[in-house]
């Protein structure tokens, strides 16, 4: 019974999420936060999914100030560390290269508590074989939850590129039409000008 409450304690692991979408605009900068306490794992994605060139700024501070990660210039990015003391952690995103375009991001950060194992659960003969196998799942869950958080953040960066790509072809085709009416009048009028003008006597 102990053994089995000390399994699903290990997979049950406590995990905080915090994923979603945000707009930047031209100089300015914004900012999040999360709480983690020393020994936590912080792993942050972010993908840039419209304007501009799809860059930005990304700045990562722990709670003295300290500069974890400075990024210029980044379209998307997955970062992971180890928190070195309690306090809140700082990530900022900042679109001062930009004067008039604004910026969509999406982020997800994802705060990670160590795993604590009671010694009077189980004999120690028992644990190793137990934890590792769970250590080894727990970390192959996080990879492809991260990997499809990526995937996901990339495909809407890909959609909204081919949506204003097309949006382009549409405009500069209505743009030529446009353009070979207005030659068709120009000439028909140019043409009938030229024919209906008076004969000169010689």
């Amino acid at each position: 019974m102990g053994l089995s409450i000390f399994v699903w304690s290990c997979i049950c692991v406590c995990w905080m999420v915090d994923g979603f979408s945000f707009e930047v605009r031209p100089m300015t900068e914004s900012c999040f936060y999360e709480v983690a306490g020393n020994g936590h794992n912080i792993a942050v994605t972010f993908q840039v999914t419209a304007g501009g060139f799809l860059d930005i700024d990304l700045i990562m501070k722990d709670p003295i100030g300290k500069v974890i990660y400075n990024g210029k210039g980044e379209s998307d990015g997955r970062y992971s560390f180890i928190a070195n003391m309690n306090g809140t952690y700082s990530f900022c995103f900042s679109n001062y290269m930009s004067t008039v375009t604004i910026k969509q991001v999406e982020l997800k950060v994802v705060v990670k508590n160590p795993v604590t194992v009671k010694k009077d659960i189980a004999s120690e003969d028992e644990l190793p074989p137990l934890i590792n196998s769970l250590k080894k799942l727990e970390n192959y869950m996080a990879i492809l939850q991260d990997d499809y958080d990526y995937l996901k953040m990339r495909e809407h960066a890909h959609r909204n590129t081919n949506e204003s790509t097309h949006d382009r072809v549409v405009y500069w085709s209505i743009f030529e039409i446009f353009i070979l009416m207005l030659m068709s009048v120009c000439q028909i009028i140019f043409l009938r000008r030229f024919f209906q003008s008076p004969l000169r006597p010689y």
